[in-house]
């Protein structure tokens, strides 16, 4: 292939809304690559950091609990003034047992009206390195049911909420997870607190700090203890 040599016509088929060109790099294991990340795009500017819609907590085993409740519960971020302004939750969330955390949100190019992913986000815990994901390669056919496992995919078709999960499902194996044992569960104990920093980046390193803070808090009750729920009659035979 030379410069100047014609590789693709652009086309507006379909339910398009203008002419346009898909653009992949893939190598010979069909792995998708993120071209972005070794640069030299000149005619690529970004100077805007990723957004955050929303962030969420979910319960991973069931005795679990966010904010006493066996569910998971989504938040819309605030932003608080000062020197070295984060996108924040101000006030502490109750919760026990292991619990995942989740985030929902867009990064942008330069002048650009069109959403992109976040391509890396981080996670520390009380100061320490907990969760990192970094999405650079993707391995296509193969990795396609993890990639939808990678959101909260019954959430985001009955919700219309797409949360990503930054925790790492067993069986997925996709190569973009840097984590502990804990695989980005993360264990909450009745009387701790937990600092939670979130950092969301896009490949040019525009980042967007999230800080939260978790306190663990006993549930009231994990089974039902009133004296009208009866045990079903024994079938006779």
């Amino acid at each position: 292939m030379k410069r100047g040599e014609v590789v693709a016509l652009s086309g507006n088929t379909g339910g398009s809304a203008g002419p346009h060109l898909h653009w992949e790099v893939r190598d010979a294991q069909d792995r998708q690559y993120n071209p972005l990340q070794w640069g030299g795009f000149p005619e690529i500017q970004d100077h805007v950091a990723p957004s955050l819609q929303a962030f969420a907590l979910e319960p991973l085993s069931i005795e679990s609990r966010v904010k006493n409740v066996f569910a998971k519960a989504v938040f819309a971020p605030k932003v608080l003034p000062g020197p070295g302004v984060a996108t924040a939750w101000p006030d502490t969330i109750s919760c026990f047992g292991p619990v995942g955390l989740l985030v929902q949100g867009f990064d942008r190019f330069d002048n650009a009206w069109n959403k992109n992913g976040i391509q890396r986000v981080t996670v520390k815990v009380n100061g320490q390195p907990f969760y990192q994901h970094i999405i650079d390669a993707v391995p296509f056919p193969t990795g396609t049911r993890q990639v939808s496992n990678f959101v909260d995919f019954l959430y985001q078709q009955t919700q219309g909420r797409s949360l990503q999960k930054l925790w790492v499902d067993e069986g997925n194996d996709l190569p973009m997870y840097a984590t502990g044992p804990s695989k980005g569960r993360l264990t909450v104990e009745a009387g701790k607190v937990y600092s939670i920093d979130i950092t969301l980046a896009d490949s040019y390193n525009n980042q967007t700090p999230v800080h939260l803070v978790l306190r663990g808090e006993q549930p009231e009750y994990f089974k039902t203890r009133s004296a009208a729920a009866k045990s079903p009659p024994c079938a006779s035979t």
